[in-house]
């Protein structure tokens, strides 16, 4: 299946886009449905910094605006 570029979200690189991909999170629909918790396990940061960095809200814009 498809694979989204990660690195389109503000504060994610290459090295968050292969972490995620590895936990099994290939779209940004996928990202965008998971907690702050579990992107911040996967990614290894603190939920606070996840939360601040609108990572799943990112994903769901560019989500949607992908089709």
């Amino acid at each position: 299946g498809a694979e989204d570029d990660f690195t389109r979200i503000n504060g994610i690189g290459p090295v968050f886009d292969q972490r995620l991909k590895a936990a099994g999170i290939r779209t940004f629909a996928e990202l965008a449905d998971r907690t702050p918790a579990e992107i911040a396990e996967i990614v290894k940061w603190p939920v606070a910094r996840v939360e601040r960095s609108m990572l799943i809200e990112q994903a769901r814009q560019l989500a949607q605006a992908d089709g």
